[in-house]
């Protein structure tokens, strides 16, 4: 290994044969990957002594640079601890779900007189929780909905005190409630419709509709025609709701439902809620990674940490190798018995049937939401919508807009590199224009941003004008020097017919973002320019004032067109860098001098520099360890070379 990594000989030679926990750290110290293991020994060193063919699981294994371990005494405890370990570093390498802060759930606090919230995080505090929530505006429409049927409180006063524990706040209940929720004392009366709350959460409509209908018919026989009327309109509000709890099961069973459908590293999980036999509610969840099973042990793990609604079973459309570990980890959690259960047939079999139908149907809906934001012009009208709002002190929409030419150019940027060789960039070229008629090529418009006919262009990635860079100025591991280079080659090509494109994007934050300014500014090349970063998917406009760079972040929804276009170029620059990059990989193996040893297979060639970096780095690992991998002649014959 190189000199860098050589500590990691040792590590992988004093590894213990125990049930636990690795982390894997890269160069700058952060966690990138965290794992389980039976026997740690063996699953560490299998990262090393194999061909890899995963292009994600060679990325990881090309920056490591130091393995720490934590031995435990089962299986369960490992589990736990990665599940933990996940949460607190969010490595880049594991399969991760969705930040949890894109969530929201509804708490009931643990108070005299419960408030019913509208929370982004879940914390143990003895309050009751309800998610999480995929769709906070959804959400909060349905809790004011509810909040109609239901006179629960959702606020403190300025001064911190709750309604319940003012003069006022207990009239406003005693107005709205005693009809249904009787005249006993207040906290009694209010703690009841708390209760019966908590059970239609959960799927039990049947006892709130029998009170309301009891009352309705008592105010109506003694003739409060008024307060018959009020009732009526809540059982109204409550069967709308019911209407949507479609009936799954007759035998009034609990269980979550999980279904799975995706492509490549991009999966969608479908969760069908299931409660009192009733279909309550349907999530969708985000999930990166590449095999099925890792992704629904992860999600199994990640959304029972973070929630108290709890079913009887739990549904899953395919086997997973420690099926009843996760059970014993979910009694551990939740300290309930909760069934793990792969049903083969029968009316369990076409719930899940269900689950991934569903999975199907929104990922396909998604994918498609994504082609058209791309191809047609709706995503551009949203970002330049978005543009045009901004201050004109911070950004002049005017000079981008007055163009004769009826077409608009993005080009989207990225770097990539394996360790310290390999790097290299890509530019790709999303186009969108005007499609062509006889009257359209006869007009001439002085302003060509008319909102109308953007909404009617064509558009795409133009592959014959996507270029590849292979990094010539240095050597090592710098995205920014690489950046520098592959915008300062493309944009000194003006003169050879390369005409300027109306923004740029860079797949990046600020960092990345403050070196394309400075560059772009040097070469006298003024277009807007923004960044996409990977993490949080946050837009960045940036800006040079004077000599330095200034930066404002975009207020754009995920979901939003512009968003999405923007992704979709962000993701087409990635794949495309990634491509090349394995080219180029390809290349320096067949190119290497390590062709010139006799004995020496492509097979043997391509292990070598996947472990050890570069050749330096192989000379460097020294003859002895060389010939634990490829044979003491062959190491010989090599070392005679070097």
């Amino acid at each position: 290994m190189t000199r860098r990594n050589s500590k990691l000989v040792v590590k992988l030679k004093t590894i213990p044969k125990e049930n636990g926990v690795y982390l894997m750290r890269g160069r700058d110290e952060k966690v990138i990957y965290v794992g389980k293991a039976r026997d740690l020994s063996n699953r560490v060193r299998s990262y090393f002594n194999r061909e890899i063919e995963e292009i994600k699981t060679r990325q990881l294994v090309e920056n490591i640079d130091n393995i720490e371990w934590i031995v435990t005494d089962s299986e369960l405890e490992a589990l736990m601890l990665e599940t933990n370990l996940i949460k607190k570093y969010r490595p880049r390498y594991n399969v991760l779900m969705k930040d949890d802060k894109n969530y929201v759930y509804i708490k009931i606090t643990e108070e005299d007189f419960p408030r019913v919230l509208l929370v982004r995080r879940f914390v143990r505090d003895g309050s009751k929780y309800f998610g999480p929530y995929t769709n906070a505006t959804a959400i909060e429409q349905g809790l004011k909905l509810l909040n109609r049927i239901f006179p629960f409180f959702t606020y403190q006063n300025k001064i911190g005190v709750a309604p319940m524990d003012s003069v006022a706040g207990k009239e406003l209940f005693i107005k709205r409630s005693k009809s249904v929720w009787g005249y006993l004392d207040e906290k009694d009366s209010y703690n009841r419709m708390i209760e019966d709350f908590v059970a239609f959460m959960r799927g039990r409509t049947g006892k709130v509709m029998k009170m309301f209908t009891m009352e309705m018919k008592r105010e109506s026989k003694a003739k409060n025609f008024e307060k018959a009327a009020g009732l009526r309109d809540r059982i109204e509000e409550v069967q709308r709701i019911v209407a949507k709890q479609k009936v799954i099961t007759p035998t009034r069973e609990s269980a979550d439902v999980i279904g799975i459908y995706g492509e490549k590293s991009d999966k969608l999980v479908g969760l069908l809620m299931i409660r009192d036999g009733k279909m309550i509610d349907l999530k969708f969840f985000v999930v990166k990674g590449e095999s099925n099973s890792d992704i629904i042990m992860t999600f199994v793990l990640d959304y029972y940490a973070n929630t108290l609604d709890y079913p009887k079973y739990i549904l899953l459309p395919e086997k997973l190798p420690v099926t009843d570990l996760l059970e014993e980890y979910l009694l551990e959690v939740t300290n309930q018995s909760i069934k793990v259960l792969i049903p083969q047939k029968g009316l369990k079999r076409k719930m899940v049937l269900l689950a991934e139908k569903n999975a199907r149907v929104e990922y396909l809906r998604r994918q498609s939401v994504k082609t058209f934001s791309k191809n047609e012009g709706v995503g551009l009208v949203e970002l330049l919508g978005v543009l045009e709002g901004m201050s004109k002190e911070y950004l002049d929409a005017g000079k981008w807009k007055k163009q004769k030419k009826h077409n608009f150019v993005i080009e989207g940027y990225d770097i990539s590199n394996l360790g310290q060789t390999g790097v290299v960039g890509a530019m790709v070229v999303w186009e969108i224009g005007e499609v062509k008629s006889q009257k359209s090529e006869s007009r001439v418009t002085e302003k060509l941003f008319d909102w109308d006919d953007i909404g009617k262009w064509k558009g795409g990635f133009a592959k014959s004008r996507c270029k590849r860079f292979e990094i010539k100025s240095f050597a090592g591991q710098d995205d920014f020097a690489a950046l520098r280079e592959v915008l300062g080659r493309r944009f000194m090509r003006k003169s050879k017919g390369w005409s300027w494109p109306n923004m740029v994007l860079i797949d990046g934050g600020k960092g990345q973002l403050s070196v394309v300014l400075r560059v772009l500014e040097k070469l006298g090349v003024d277009v807007m320019v923004l960044a996409l970063a990977k993490q949080e998917e946050e837009i960045w406009l940036g800006k040079m004032v004077g000599s330095r760079p200034e930066f404002m972040k975009l207020e754009i929804d995920k979901n939003n067109p512009a968003s999405l276009l923007l992704r979709g170029i962000r993701d087409e620059v990635h794949r495309f860098v990634l491509s090349y990059q394995k080219v180029v990989r390809k290349k320096s193996v067949r190119k290497s001098l390590l062709d010139k040893v006799a004995g020496l297979g492509p097979k043997k060639k391509k292990r070598l520099l996947s472990k050890y970096g570069s050749v330096r780095g192989v000379r460097e690992a020294g003859e002895a360890e060389i010939a634990s991998d490829v044979g003491e002649k062959v190491a010989k014959e090599l070392f005679k070379l070097l």
